[in-house]
C-alpha cells in the first residue's frame, strides 16, 4: 500500500494556479492541432486519407495526454497523473471551480542513438484536462510529484445547506 502523501519525503511540490476559466487554453490547443491537421492534409498529394484521420493525426503528434487515475473520497477528490520524464518545475496545474487541467510545454527527451527501431515513449505538450461532478476548492488544490506519478489533492467545496428567508410584510 502506498504511503499517504503526508509521508512521502522525496516528492516535489508542483505549482499550481487558479484560472477563471479554461476556455482559452482549448481554444488555444485546438487552434494548433487544426492548422497541423491542414499542414497534414495539404502535404498528402492523394488525399486518401479524411479530415479525421489528419486531425487525430495532428492530435497525436502535438499533444500527450498522460494516462490518469481520478478518486473520489470524502473529503474530495485524488487524481494521478503519469508524467515520467517530467520535472516538477515543467509542469502547471490549473484549477478552476470544476474543472483541472495538467499541460507542460516540455516534451521528454527522444531516445538517443542514430537508428530507433521502436518507440512508445509519449511525445508533444502535455495537455489534459478533467472534469470533476462537484464543485471544488480551487484555493486549495495542490499537488506533488514523485516517482514520475502527479498526485493532485482536489477538496471538494462543502455544500451549504438551505437558509429560510424572512418574508417581509
Amino acid at each position: 500500500m502506498a504511503k499517504p502523501l503526508s509521508e512521502q519525503k522525496l516528492s516535489h511540490k508542483v505549482h499550481t494556479q487558479k484560472s477563471h476559466s479554461l476556455t482559452q487554453e482549448f481554444d488555444d490547443m485546438r487552434e494548433a492541432v487544426m492548422r497541423r491537421a491542414y499542414e497534414i492534409f495539404a502535404s498528402r498529394p492523394d488525399h486518401l486519407a479524411g479530415p479525421l484521420d489528419d486531425w487525430l493525426a495532428a492530435e497525436r503528434e502535438m499533444v500527450w495526454q498522460p494516462p490518469l487515475a481520478v478518486a473520489e473520497n470524502a473529503e474530495g477528490y485524488v487524481l494521478e497523473v503519469a508524467v515520467p520524464g517530467l520535472k516538477a518545475d515543467d509542469i502547471e496545474v490549473h484549477s478552476t471551480e470544476g474543472e483541472i487541467l495538467v499541460k507542460s510545454s516540455v516534451c521528454p527527451p527522444s531516445p538517443a542513438g542514430d537508428t530507433v527501431h521502436v518507440c512508445e515513449l509519449p511525445r508533444g505538450r502535455v495537455f489534459r484536462s478533467v472534469t470533476l461532478p462537484r464543485r471544488i476548492e480551487r484555493d486549495k488544490v495542490s499537488a506533488e510529484l514523485h516517482d514520475g506519478i502527479l498526485s493532485i489533492t482536489v477538496p471538494a467545496a462543502q455544500i451549504e445547506a438551505a437558509r429560510k428567508v424572512p418574508v417581509a410584510a
